[in-house]
């Protein structure tokens, strides 16, 4: 069974590993209007907006874990 490669959520977002809570913020609500599946027409164009518009949401909610574990640690 081949290893499960880690997604790297940062990358996704477009964001540093540094940006700052209200960048993650920026850069989720951007990627989320420009893929959410209810602006786009058409069977395909939605299934894969839907993809992407969960794959983001995921990314964004590991960061964010990822930033208060870090907070909560200083």
């Amino acid at each position: 069974m081949a290893p499960v490669s880690k997604r790297d959520y940062y990358d996704i977002l477009g964001v540093e590993r540094e940006a700052s809570d209200e960048d993650l913020k920026k850069a989720y609500r951007r990627l989320a209007r420009q893929h959410h599946p209810d602006l786009h027409t058409g069977d395909h164009q939605k299934k894969a907006a839907e993809e992407k518009f969960k794959e983001i949401n995921e990314a964004y909610e590991r960061s964010e874990e990822h930033t208060s574990e870090l907070q909560s640690h200083s």
